[in-house]
Order: structure tokens, then sequence, then C-alpha cells
């Protein structure tokens, strides 16, 4: 059976109480979809992201997250 799969956009995810503010998921962002906004990392320009991850896997303390979501397409929903 063959499944065709459509992807909403995705962002990540920062957790503010977790963010130390280090930055490192800013600089590394190849986009610049990230910022720091008072002390913290914070998305600055969402339509930027291409969820390559690199700022999940560059942040220290696990305070990005990349949410990835599948969901069907509405023909295979409604089987």
């Amino acid at each position: 059976m063959l499944f065709c799969m459509e992807y909403p956009p995705i962002t990540p995810w920062i957790d503010r109480t977790r963010c130390i503010g280090c930055g490192e998921c800013v600089r590394q962002c190849p986009t610049g979809a990230l910022m720091r906004h008072e002390g913290k990392a914070a998305i600055f320009a969402p339509d930027r992201c291409t969820a390559c991850a690199v700022c999940e896997e560059h942040c220290p303390v696990g305070a990005v997250e990349l949410p990835f979501f599948i969901q069907l397409s509405p023909k295979f929903q409604e089987r």
C-alpha cells in the first residue's frame, strides 16, 4: 500500500526555561531563522526555517526541539 504524506511547516520549539542564552543555536542556524531576545533564543523568521535540525543538534542543554509531524493526505484519512 502506498501512503501519500503531507508535512506541515515545521519550526523549532524553544524551551525558554531550559535555554541558558549561550546563542549557539543562533550562531549555527544557516538560514538566520533564530535570534536572541531578552537573553534567550527565539524564533525570529519562521518562514526561513528549513527544519535542518542544526539548532537542535548544537543546543548544549536540549532546549531546542524540532517537532516532526506525519499527516495523512485527506484521501487516506477517509479510509
